[in-house]
C-alpha cells in the first residue's frame, strides 16, 4: 500500500501531531512542523485584521488602524502563545512567540498584496537583511572594496527579485509604503495635518534623500557619514516639504521640529486628546519655562526670594496644566511627563547635621 502525505496532514493541528507521532516522526521535526503551521495560521489572522486599514493614504483608516493595532497585536500574541503551549507543552518559552506588533507593521506595508505575494516579499526582505548583516558582522563593519562589491550584488539581486514578484504599480506602492513606515528623513510632521494625496507625494519626494528599499543595505558608516551631496539633497527635500504644505501650515511644520512639542503631541495622542490641546500644553510649557528663566536671571532677588517665587510659579503651573488637561490626563502627565517642571524648581540643599 502506497503512502500519501495527505493521509497524515490535516488542518486540525492536534490530530496532525497525533498522526506524526504514530508514524514515528521525531519530536524535533514535529515541533518545527507545528511552529510553521502556527506561523501560517497567525499570518492569515494578522492579514485579516490589517486589510480593513490597508490603504494608508486614507487618513481615517490610518488613524483607526494605528489605534486598533496595538491592542489587537497583544491579543493575537497571547492567543498564539496559548496555542503553542497547548500543542507543544506548557514549557514552551515566550521567545517562540514572535513580536506580533512587528508582524502587524510588516503586514501593513504589504497588506495591499495577495496573501501569497505578501509573504514572499516579507521573506525576501528578511533574507537579504540577514545576509547583508552577516556580511557586515564578518567584516566588523569595516568594509573593503570587495565587501562593497558583494553588497552591491546583494542589492541588485534583491531588487531583481522584487521586480520579478511585483509589477511596476505594485513596486511603486511598496516603495511609498516603506517610506511612510520609516518616516520622512530630517523632517518631523507631528501634528501637521495632511491629506492622503499629500502624504503619498511626500513619501515619493523623500526617496530623493533616503530610499528605504535600498538604504537598509547601504554600509552603516556610509549612512552615518554626512556628505555635501547628502546635505544638499536634505535641504532640497525640506524646501519641497515646505512648498507642499504651503504658508498656511508653516507654523505647524516649524512647531513639529521642536522635540518638546513632539513629546507633548505624543502624550496627547496617547490620551485621545485633540491637537489643539497639544498646542495649548506646549505653549503653556514654553511660557512657564520662560518665566522660570527670567526669575533665575533676576539679580535683584535674594536666594530666598527667588526660591519662593519659583515655588509660587510651580504651584501656578500645576494648576494651569491640571485645568488644561483634566483630572485623569493631568495625573498621568505629572507622573510620567513632568520632569521638565521639576527641573525648573530650586534645588534643595541639605542642611549639615549638628556637630559636623
Amino acid at each position: 500500500m502506497s503512502f500519501h502525505w495527505r493521509s497524515v496532514e490535516t488542518n486540525d493541528l492536534r490530530r496532525y501531531i497525533s498522526n506524526l507521532q504514530l508514524m514515528g516522526c521525531p519530536d524535533r521535526t514535529i515541533r518545527a512542523i507545528v511552529l510553521a503551521e502556527v506561523e501560517k495560521l497567525f499570518w492569515a489572522k494578522t492579514l485579516e485584521h490589517v486589510r480593513p486599514y490597508a490603504d494608508p493614504w486614507q487618513n481615517e483608516l490610518r488613524r483607526l488602524g494605528r489605534k486598533a493595532q496595538p491592542q489587537r497585536a497583544r491579543a493575537l500574541s497571547a492567543e498564539k502563545l496559548a496555542l503553542l503551549r497547548e500543542l507543544l507543552g506548557p514549557e514552551t518559552p515566550d521567545v517562540v512567540n514572535e513580536d506580533m506588533m512587528g508582524i502587524f507593521e510588516a503586514t501593513g506595508i504589504v497588506g495591499y498584496l495577495p496573501e501569497k505575494k505578501s509573504k514572499q516579499i516579507i521573506s525576501l526582505i528578511d533574507r537579504y537583511a540577514q545576509e547583508t548583516q552577516e556580511l557586515r558582522d564578518d567584516a566588523d563593519n569595516i568594509l573593503l572594496d570587495e565587501d562593497r562589491d558583494r553588497m552591491a550584488e546583494m542589492e541588485k539581486g534583491f531588487k531583481d527579485k522584487l521586480f520579478s514578484l511585483l509589477d511596476p504599480a505594485e513596486f511603486e506602492e511598496l516603495a511609498c509604503r516603506a517610506q511612510l513606515e520609516a518616516g520622512p528623513p530630517g523632517v518631523h510632521l507631528d501634528g501637521v495635518e495632511m491629506t492622503g494625496a499629500e502624504l503619498r507625494q511626500l513619501c515619493q519626494l523623500s526617496r530623493s534623500v533616503t530610499d528605504v528599499l535600498r538604504d537598509p543595505w547601504e554600509p552603516w558608516e556610509d549612512r552615518m557619514r554626512e556628505s555635501p551631496e547628502k546635505e544638499q539633497r536634505g535641504k532640497e527635500f525640506q524646501g519641497k516639504v515646505a512648498a507642499l504644505l504651503g504658508e498656511g501650515r508653516r507654523t505647524d511644520l516649524e512647531r513639529a521640529q521642536d522635540p518638546k512639542f513632539r513629546e507633548t503631541y505624543s502624550f496627547t495622542r496617547d490620551h485621545d486628546l485633540p491637537k489643539a490641546k497639544a498646542v495649548s500644553l506646549f505653549e503653556a510649557r514654553l511660557a512657564i519655562e520662560e518665566q522660570a528663566k527670567e526669575l533665575k536671571a533676576d539679580r535683584s532677588l535674594s536666594s530666598d526670594e527667588r526660591e519662593t517665587a519659583l515655588l509660587v510659579l510651580n504651584d501656578a503651573a500645576v494648576q494651569r496644566l491640571s485645568t488644561l488637561l483634566g483630572p485623569e490626563a493631568a495625573k498621568s502627565y505629572f507622573e510620567n511627563r513632568s520632569d521638565w517642571l521639576e527641573q525648573l524648581m530650586p534645588k534643595k540643599t541639605e542642611t549639615p547635621e549638628a556637630g559636623r
